[in-house]
């Protein structure tokens, strides 16, 4: 009797039922170890997730009541991919992000105290948070636009600009290399300012709140308010991948630094198809948990795919260098 050999199929399964299995076995491996020996900090994270979490209901029914793309299901191949990719940048964000934070604060103290503006101590709290603010924000604008200026860091954007299906979870749909320099923005300018830690981690919040918002698969450009705030159809342009919208819309929270430094699209009606024009690009098919977390691995090699084996790829260039193959704009 011939024994018969393993078919590529049933050895691509069980390739992922066997990460699947680690990542869980991971998973419950540090969720123990933080219960038991830091059952503190656990309990914390968990609460700050659940805050995060707060809007995320009303934002959905907005959704349903304005979508952006009406044929677009709320549970998505998109949306399970970034829960994905929420809880797995959460798990990083409270394990290496923690210990990160540390190490920052030991080398301000020690190499950049200088930096530190004594004189808003005395400020009233309410003062230093919207300076904090202001200057995160722009920061956040400038570290956006040299991510799509600079090939190397556009490699690694193009995680975040693959998505196709808008939801409200792609806020956190990172690389996670791209988190950590997010973080960094967040945190310095809270030490220059003498923040409490719970404090910026307060403005994170609301940032937060405000990203998931424009996100999301959402019809409105926020009428006159659009003059000062990112929106979900201006931030829908910056994700669109015509070659009229490349480069554009670059702000986080205001949207007075795209209007000041001439990057702001001048189009306020139109909610464009979003993604990339990457062919290989691994992008998700299906919601089987299996193939979502083998998704995330793929998405996250790709990047250093793209960088030491470009000929893999069919396209590895920021949006605004090439032609995009037109799309058809959904307009108000």
């Amino acid at each position: 009797m011939n024994r018969q050999s393993t078919s590529p199929s049933t050895s691509r399964v069980a390739l992922q039922l066997g990460l699947l299995a680690l990542v869980i076995t991971g998973g419950f491996v540090v969720a123990c170890y933080l219960w038991l020996v830091r059952r503190e900090f656990f309990v914390d994270r968990l609460v700050l997730m659940l805050i995060v979490l707060t809007p995320i209901p009303f934002i959905v029914l907005a959704t349903r009541i304005w979508p952006a793309q009406p044929d677009q299901r709320i549970f998505s191949k998109g949306l399970w991919q970034d829960l994905l990719y929420f809880f797995a940048m959460g798990a990083f964000d409270a394990i290496a992000i923690a210990w990160f934070s540390g190490l920052l604060y030991s080398f301000y103290d020690n190499f950049l105290g200088f930096l530190t503006i004594m004189s808003v101590a005395v400020w009233p709290i309410a003062a230093r948070l919207a300076l904090s603010l202001f200057v995160t924000d722009f920061l956040n604008w400038l570290h956006h636009y040299v991510r799509h200026k600079v090939a190397l860091f556009w490699k690694f954007h193009t995680v975040h600009h693959s998505q196709t299906e808008m939801n409200v979870f792609t806020d956190l749909r990172y690389h996670f290399l791209e988190y950590v320099i997010a973080k960094l923005i967040i945190f310095i300018p809270a030490y220059m300012l003498q923040l409490e830690p719970l404090t910026a981690f307060g403005i994170a919040i609301v940032i937060r709140w405000h990203t998931m918002g424009y996100h999301a698969n959402l019809r409105s450009n926020y009428g006159p308010l659009r003059y000062i705030f990112v929106t979900p159809q201006s931030h829908r342009i910056h994700h669109s991948h015509q070659i009229e919208h490349s480069d554009k819309n670059f702000g986080v929270v205001f949207s007075i630094w795209d209007r000041l430094f001439g990057t702001q699209h001048p189009d306020s009606k139109s909610y464009p198809d979003t993604g990339i024009d990457d062919q290989t690009f691994p992008l998700e098919q299906r919601t089987a948990a299996t193939s979502v977390l083998t998704n995330l691995i793929a998405q996250t090699i790709y990047p250093l795919r793209v960088i030491f084996y470009p000929a893999s790829t069919s396209s590895t260039k920021s949006p605004g260098d090439e032609q995009a193959p037109a799309t058809q704009s959904r307009t108000a």
